[in-house]
């Protein structure tokens, strides 16, 4: 099984967070997320992270590290995570995008490398 790890932002503040997901057969699983400044996640290369698949949340995943959402969500315009509480009014924090929405259905094809 392969593992990586992907960055989102947290939805109070922009903080950063790495977002640890494993390659199953039908999908990607977030299975831990974790804080981390930008410099470091440059040094470790998390901005340059690959994968290709649907992303879903996977069992005993703990949330945000920052603000413990239970979720996260794949901006339509940018591309990128940012966590989000289920139910609730969602805004990109990767700026400069500005998206905004209300969520719905999974991430079926997630494309994520690197700082699009």
């Amino acid at each position: 099984m392969r593992a990586d790890v992907v960055l989102a932002r947290c939805r109070q503040g922009s903080a950063l967070y790495g977002l640890r997901v494993e390659q199953h057969p039908e999908s990607w699983y977030a299975t831990w997320a974790f804080a981390i400044d930008e410099a470091k996640a440059r040094g470790e290369r998390y901005d340059a992270t690959t994968i290709d698949g649907g992303l879903r949340i996977g069992e005993g995943f703990p949330g945000c590290p920052r603000c413990t959402a239970d979720s996260f969500v794949q901006c339509g315009s940018c591309g990128r995570l940012s966590c989000w509480v289920s139910g609730s009014y969602w805004h990109c924090q990767w700026p400069p995008c500005t998206s905004s929405g209300n969520p719905r259905g999974a991430i079926r094809t997630f494309n994520a490398h690197g700082d699009h």
